[in-house]
C-alpha cells in the first residue's frame, strides 16, 4: 500500500540525489577553477606550471562571457604553460595571427560601458568596440581602431592590408571595408539588398546575426548569416553570388545557426567550406562539386555542444572550439582527440605559425579524412557518455544550447537536467502536501449590479 510517508520519502530521495549530483559538479568546477590560468599568468615565466599538454606551437583562444563570467583572451605556450591571460574587456571574439610575427595576434573585442561613459550613443549604456594587437610574450597592446555601439556587435574582422579591415557588423546586418587611418567606409554590402526580411531572426533587432567574414580572394567575400542558416558569397564588384550560397533558411540538415566558416581554395583541395555547425553540435565540411555543395566530412563526439570555430591545420588535424562543451580540442585525421584544454565558453582559437584560420590546411576530400558521426559516437560511448547523449536527446537542440548559455560554464546537460528535476520535484511535492492538507481554496464571482 502506498502511503503519504512513502511518497514523501520518494520526493525527498529524488530531490536529495539531484542536489547531490549538482553540488558535486559545482565543487569539481571550483577545484579546477579557471582563475588558476590568470594566477599562473601573473607569476614569472620560470615559475609557471604546465596546465595543458605540449604542442608544436602556441595556442591562443578567446572566451565569451557566460553567466557572471567575463570573456578573456588566453594563450598557452608550447610546453603547456600559460603564456598570456587578459579579461579586462567584456567580450572577446575573432583572433588572427599578425603576419611576420611568431607571438602576436590581432583581435576584436568589446567592453560594456555605463550610461555616464557614452550618454550620446545610448542613454541606457553601450559598448566600446576595439581592434587591438598584442604581443603575447611581452603583453604590449597596440590599439588599431575604436568604435562605440549600443552593444558589442562586431564578431569578426579580416585584415586586408595594413590600413584596411573587412568587418562583420551584426548590429547593422552588413559587411564593410573601413580605412583604419581615416575611419572612412570604402565598401559595403547590406544584407537587406539581397536577403528577404521574412527569413532569419526578428528584424531589426537580431535579423541576420552576421557573425563571420572572410576575404577569399579574386575580389570575393564570404560571410556567415547565422540566423538564416547560410554561408553567402559576395563579389565586391558584381554583388551577391546567390548560386554559391551554402545552406538555406530553416534547412537544419545542412546548417543550423553556424559560426566561423573557413574557405579552402582550389589549390588546397577545394573549393570547400569548413564550418562549426553550432546547433547541430558538430563540425562539418562541404565541397563544391558541379555547382553544388556536397558534404564530405563531419566530426562530433558525445561531449561536443555548440561548437563555434574549426580550423584545418597544415598537418591535417582540425582545431575546434567546443563552446558549451567547455574545451578546445585538436582532432587528427582519424577523428581522435590528440590535444585538448578545458576552457570557459571558448569562441575562436588559433594555432600560431600555421596560418590564419584554415589558410595552411587542405580540404577533407584531398586528405581523405575519416568522419565521426552520431552513429559512431553511440557505438563507442561509455555508459556515462550514453547517459549524457540520452539526456541531450530530451531537449530541442537550440533550447538546450540557449539554456546552457544562461548558466555558469560548469553547468552541462546533466547538471541542467538535475536542476530542472529538483525544482519540479519540489513543486509537485508542495502541491501534494497542499492536497493532503485541510486547506481549501474557493473563488466566488459576483455579478455587478
Amino acid at each position: 500500500m502506498i502511503t503519504k510517508r512513502s511518497v514523501r520519502f520518494a520526493f525527498l530521495l529524488v530531490a536529495a540525489l539531484c542536489a547531490l549530483s549538482v553540488s558535486m559538479s559545482y565543487l569539481g568546477a571550483v577545484t579546477a577553477d579557471q582563475g588558476s590560468i590568470s594566477a599562473q599568468a601573473e607569476l614569472p615565466a620560470e615559475e609557471r606550471e604546465a596546465i595543458v599538454g605540449e604542442q608544436n606551437n602556441t595556442t591562443v583562444f578567446s572566451t565569451a562571457p557566460r553567466g557572471t563570467t567575463s570573456g578573456a583572451l588566453v594563450a598557452y605556450d608550447t610546453d603547456g604553460r600559460t603564456q598570456y591571460y587578459n579579461d579586462s574587456l567584456t567580450h572577446y571574439f575573432d583572433i588572427d595571427p599578425v603576419p611576420g610575427t611568431t607571438d602576436s595576434v590581432e583581435y576584436v573585442a568589446g567592453k560594456d560601458l555605463s550610461q555616464t561613459e557614452c550618454p550620446a550613443i545610448a542613454p541606457e549604456g553601450c559598448s566600446r568596440i576595439v581592434v587591438e594587437r598584442v604581443n603575447l610574450s611581452t603583453g604590449e597592446v597596440d590599439r588599431e581602431l575604436t568604435r562605440y555601439s549600443r552593444k558589442a556587435v562586431w564578431h569578426d574582422v579580416d585584415r586586408l592590408n595594413e590600413t584596411h579591415l573587412l568587418v562583420a557588423d551584426i548590429g547593422r546586418d552588413r559587411v564593410f571595408v573601413i580605412d583604419t587611418e581615416t575611419g572612412i567606409v570604402e565598401w559595403e554590402w547590406d544584407a537587406q539588398a539581397d536577403i528577404p526580411l521574412s527569413e532569419g531572426g526578428a528584424f531589426p533587432s537580431d535579423w541576420t546575426h552576421l557573425n563571420d567574414v572572410e576575404y577569399v580572394g579574386d575580389g570575393r567575400v564570404m560571410a556567415s548569416l547565422r540566423n538564416q542558416d547560410q554561408v553567402v558569397f559576395i563579389d565586391m564588384e558584381e554583388g551577391y553570388m546567390e548560386d554559391w550560397t551554402l545552406g538555406e533558411d530553416n534547412d537544419y540538415d545542412t546548417l543550423y545557426e553556424q559560426h566561423n566558416p573557413d574557405y579552402i581554395p582550389e589549390e588546397r583541395g577545394g573549393p570547400a567550406v569548413l564550418v562549426a555547425d553550432s546547433e547541430n553540435n558538430r563540425v562539418v565540411e562541404y565541397q563544391r562539386e558541379d555547382g553544388e555543395w556536397v558534404q564530405t566530412w563531419e566530426w562530433q563526439d558525445s561531449r561536443v555542444q555548440w561548437p563555434r570555430d574549426a580550423d584545418r591545420l597544415p598537418n591535417g588535424n582540425t582545431l575546434i572550439t567546443d563552446s558549451d562543451g567547455g574545451r578546445v580540442v585538436e582532432v587528427n585525421q582519424q577523428g581522435e582527440i590528440v590535444w585538448s584544454t578545458e576552457a570557459d565558453t571558448p569562441y575562436e582559437a588559433e594555432r600560431l605559425e600555421t596560418g590564419d584560420e584554415s589558410s595552411g590546411g587542405e580540404s577533407a576530400e584531398r586528405l581523405g579524412l575519416d568522419s565521426r558521426t552520431t552513429d559512431d559516437v553511440q557505438d563507442e560511448a561509455s555508459n556515462n557518455e550514453r547517459a549524457e547523449l540520452l539526456v541531450k536527446g530530451l531537449y530541442p537542440k537550440i533550447l538546450l544550447n540557449g539554456l546552457l548559455f544562461m548558466f555558469p560554464p560548469w553547468v552541462g546537460p546533466l547538471e541542467l537536467t538535475g536542476m530542472l528535476v529538483f525544482v519540479l520535484t519540489l513543486l509537485v511535492w508542495a502541491l501534494a502536501e497542499f492536497r493532503w492538507s485541510r486547506w481549501d481554496v474557493s473563488v466566488s464571482i459576483r455579478r455587478p449590479e
